[in-house]
């Protein structure tokens, strides 16, 4: 067991954030040893230090680096970064926390003193709609704010496109409500699947006055789109609250917002005050839902590491999905749902 005079194990790569650690680590009062070789983490975790700060991003021998930490039971807050979460995911399990070199910077004080314990489910949600936000900004890049109606690229091709978000958003919230025995989470479901199935109507009622019949339209003759078919793997309430309310209602927010700006460009002002009337409140309703939810049930490390899993796989499905409509059929600023 580590005594709390005991000193943090540093095993940091970049000089530069090095100088910075040591130098907070001197003025919080927090002892504090370095090590970068093998041989020299196995000599510090000797000394039974309170927990090792790692650095995920260094290229060290990690399998060796987790090896000695947990032979010694020494617990890891490791590091990395947005730009190479994915490649240290691996690694993440292993570890009693993980952040983000920035939240490490501005937090650092603190996490000298307190890092080996478990983030608080406020904490993390924090951290986890922080890493949202960073990435959907690829899905809103400014160039896309100026609209470019290229061929087929119309409001009401665009709408139909909407139909099959809310008909797949109330079928995957419909599935979840009837396979959960949590009453809050079935209240908060059957409130999506009644606002999702409200989008669909008046969606389709828009279309009709722009002169397409929706009722001729089946939105999903093509079968359920990957995001819907991920979404319908998913078994945990923590996993499905992180994926479907708090992340793809967060991505649905920023789709929205383009649309708006699609739809008031093109001059249609009535379909750009149903979006930001009646459905993008509706979609901030659901996402502050799933941030409800999500802070009372990712309170655990090994729920907290499902939930930001298939956060990561939310956004990285929406990613890729708006890179192949543009590649395929140029399609951009689709609604959300």
């Amino acid at each position: 067991m580590s005594k709390p005079t005991s000193p943090v194990l540093a095993v940091v790569g970049d000089l530069f954030f090095v100088a910075r650690i040591r130098e907070t680590a001197r003025l919080a009062g927090v002892p504090l040893e370095f090590a970068k070789t093998p041989p020299e983490i196995e000599a510090a975790l000797a000394k039974t230090p309170r927990f090792v700060l790692l650095d995920l991003t260094a290229g060290y021998d990690y399998e060796k680096v987790f090896a000695l930490t947990e032979a010694a039971k020494v617990s890891v807050l490791a590091f990395t970064t947005h730009a190479l979460a994915r490649q240290t995911q691996p690694w993440h399990a292993r570890c009693e926390r993980v952040v983000t070199k920035e939240t490490l910077t501005q937090e650092l004080p603190l996490l000298l003193k307190e890092g080996g314990r478990p983030m608080t489910a406020e904490e993390f949600v924090r951290q986890l709609d922080d890493e949202n936000q960073e990435l959907l900004a690829r899905l809103a890049p400014d160039a896309t704010l100026t609209p470019e109606v290229e061929g087929d690229l119309t409001i009401v091709n665009l709408l139909k496109v909407a139909l099959k978000n809310e008909i797949e958003a109330t079928e995957i919230a419909g599935r979840w409500l009837v396979t959960t025995d949590d009453v809050d989470v079935k209240l908060a479901l059957a409130r999506q699947v009644g606002d999702e199935a409200k989008h669909y109507r008046m969606i389709a009622d828009r279309l009709n006055t722009l002169g397409f019949a929706a009722t001729t339209f089946n939105p999903l003759a093509k079968g359920y789109g990957p995001l819907f078919q991920y979404l319908d793997t998913l078994t945990t309430t923590v996993e499905r609250v992180a994926a479907g309310q708090f992340t793809r209602e967060a991505i649905a927010i920023v789709k929205n917002r383009q649309f708006i700006e699609f739809c008031e460009h093109a001059g249609d002002r009535e379909t750009a005050a149903l979006y930001r009337d009646v459905i993008e409140p509706d979609e901030r309703h659901h996402h502050e839902l799933g941030r409800t939810l999500l802070v009372r049930f990712a309170a655990t490390p090994e729920a907290q590491a499902a939930a930001a899993r298939a956060a990561r796989k939310t956004l990285e499905l929406a990613e890729e999905l708006q890179r192949t409509a543009l590649a395929t059929a140029g399609v951009h600023h689709a609604p959300g749902c």
